[in-house]
């Protein structure tokens, strides 16, 4: 959980524009943040796997929160920009017997390739739908949205058609058969700049003035254009915000056996897999950049990857991370989960997306 140790500051604004589209019986991925001292088993909305136990976290020197798993050096002034990109998404779903769930999942916010003032908040649609928990039983997501920055400034954000109830009719065939539940698993909300219709700002000074402090302290992503080729074999990462559970994460590894710490008394009493998770994946509170490689691109919707993740993931921004790249850094999809039929963590185009109808 992020540590709110003074109060944010708070602004309200609608972000995201009304459409229906939904998908089959498949759950999503965001992450149970129940807690009462530790997280509970959490409520899985879809799985998120760790690929590749061997790629292990480390610190990135000169900016202090920040870790990668990539072999290479990562440039301080680099990281430093993706610290303050990277949005931590809280928001909570009601079961039939009231029951409040707190989740969270990532987002960022994203600059038009074809129009540089116009930015937009992006996430997966699955971060704001009703849908069945483990048991079968409806949640429904509830506005607003906290969104949280490393530095806890916090937005408090409505987007419009929160709530939605998936259908089946609405899934997507990623490939051989294969569906994604929630289909085209990209939001992009309405622009959040100076150039946004008055119904979409504050009307509120204050607001205002706060809502500008958050987009410009957010620093939005740059995002590859039309032409982009998604090649197999690209390196990419995500960025996250890490706040999730790492309990289930390590399922199609064999879980933490081969990790090697430190058997020291003091490791051994605060949890020895608990320590080789973080080895892999890092701690709370940290701004993560877990890298890897395009497995499949050619699809004309979605990406195929080996990045490792874990519940809470879901929305991340992937970007690419290939050195000497012309589009080094800049947003190529939107990160939303793992698909055990294909092995492999998957995300949704940004190619192109601003020029469609996504919501």
């Amino acid at each position: 959980m992020v540590s709110l140790a003074s109060p944010p500051a708070v602004i309200d604004v609608a972000v995201g524009e009304s459409y229906s589209e939904d998908s089959s019986t498949a759950s999503h991925s965001s992450q149970d943040l129940r807690g009462r001292g530790e997280t509970p088993p959490s409520k899985a909305r879809s799985a998120e796997k760790v690929l590749d136990k061997t790629r292990q976290r480390k610190a990135v020197p000169g900016v202090s929160g920040v870790g990668t798993d990539d072999t290479e050096a990562i440039d301080w002034e680099f990281a430093a920009q993706l610290k303050a990109r990277v949005v931590l998404l809280k928001f909570d779903c009601m079961t039939k017997t009231g029951e409040e769930v707190p989740y969270m999942g990532q987002a960022g916010l994203l600059r038009n390739p074809k129009n540089r003032d116009e930015v937009k908040f992006a996430t997966c649609k699955h971060n704001f739908s009703t849908a069945p928990n483990e048991e079968g039983q409806p949640e429904f997501c509830e506005a607003p949205h906290k969104c949280v920055l490393y530095d806890s400034v916090t937005a408090r954000i409505t987007i419009p058609n929160t709530g939605y109830e998936k259908i089946p009719s609405h899934a997507m065939v990623l490939r051989n058969g294969v569906a994604w539940s929630h289909g085209f698993d990209l939001s992009l909300g309405p622009a959040i700049n100076e150039g946004t219709p008055q119904e979409q700002w504050p009307t509120d000074p204050l607001f205002c003035r706060l809502l500008t402090e958050f987009v410009r302290k957010a620093q939005p992503f740059d995002v590859v254009d039309e032409a982009f080729s998604y090649n197999v074999g690209l390196k990419i990462g995500i960025v996250v915000h890490g706040a999730g559970s790492f309990n289930e994460a390590f399922s199609e590894v064999g879980g933490t056996e081969g990790i090697e710490i430190d058997d020291s008394w003091a490791n051994r009493t605060d949890g020895m897999n608990k320590l080789k998770r973080e080895k892999v994946l890092g701690g709370e509170n940290v701004v993560m950049i877990y890298t890897g490689f395009i497995t499949k691109g050619d699809d004309e919707h979605h990406i195929e990857y080996n990045v490792n993740t874990y519940k809470g993931c879901s929305g991340a921004i992937v970007i690419v991370m290939e050195r000497g790249h012309p589009d080094f850094g800049k947003a190529l999809s939107v990160h939303a989960g793992y698909k055990k039929e294909l092995g492999s963590n998957i995300g949704f185009k940004l190619a192109g997306a601003f020029d469609r109808k996504v919501w």
